[in-house]
């Protein structure tokens, strides 16, 4: 706390201890339910890793070398979070790219794994409590063997596809251009047929033969054809 901060708090509050305690406990309570984007933090550990951009709201966390991290300047916004290795695991040669145009009200990357990728298309619209984990972060394996059986390799996201909100894509998962997601749902394998809506945990195609907007449906009906 800055010397005019606490000459602010003692020129409101006077000497009062209690009061001053609720308003540090109200502020602790605020930055957790609702952090400020720039409590955002961008913390790079290792060599070699490349992050030629980064938009407002998007904090980014890489643990490890030869990563690169490619956001098209388009994106003007992107909340949420981008975790390539952590402290306790380093990797090597992961690789996201999100395209043109994408927006998250709340997206969480996740790559713990070597050389493992996430692909995200142009125009894609991602609601909060969206989780995409490329990498399991444990390891599951064959009794007897020790053969691993859940390297984690790429989540690829097609180009227009929107994520309902609280939907999670698990690695090795693939969507298709002009999919939807609905809210809660859990990809876990792939999905190449285009225009799908997919739904359900374990997520399963729920409908076909559609493509969505991002316009209010009172705003879009009026251009429908």
């Amino acid at each position: 706390m800055t010397e005019r901060e606490k000459a602010l708090l003692k020129n409101k509050y006077g000497h009062s201890k209690f009061l001053l305690a609720v308003h540090c406990l109200g502020k602790y309570i605020k930055d957790i339910y609702h952090p400020s984007d720039s409590s955002k933090k961008i913390i790079i550990c290792g060599e070699n890793n490349h992050i030629p951009y980064v938009p407002e709201g998007c904090g980014v966390r890489i643990f490890g070398k030869n990563n690169i991290l490619e956001i098209d300047p388009s994106v003007k916004s992107w909340n949420g979070d981008i975790n390539i290795g952590n402290f306790d695991y380093l990797v090597d040669g992961c690789y996201i790219r999100i395209g043109k145009k994408c927006s998250s009200n709340g997206t969480n990357i996740v790559l713990g794994d070597n050389g493992s990728r996430v692909i995200i298309g142009d125009e894609c619209m991602f609601s909060w409590g969206i989780n995409i984990w490329a990498s399991d972060t444990h390891s599951v394996f064959l009794q007897g063997t020790g053969e691993m059986i859940n390297w984690g390799k790429e989540v690829f996201i097609g180009n227009h596809v929107w994520l309902g909100m609280h939907s999670t894509v698990l690695k090795n998962s693939y969507i298709a251009d002009n999919s939807i997601v609905g809210a809660y749902g859990v990809v876990a394998k792939q999905f190449k047929e285009p225009g799908c809506v997919l739904a359900g945990n374990p997520a399963k195609v729920v409908k076909r033969g559609i493509t969505w907007s991002p316009e209010r449906p009172n705003d879009f009906k009026h251009k429908a054809p």
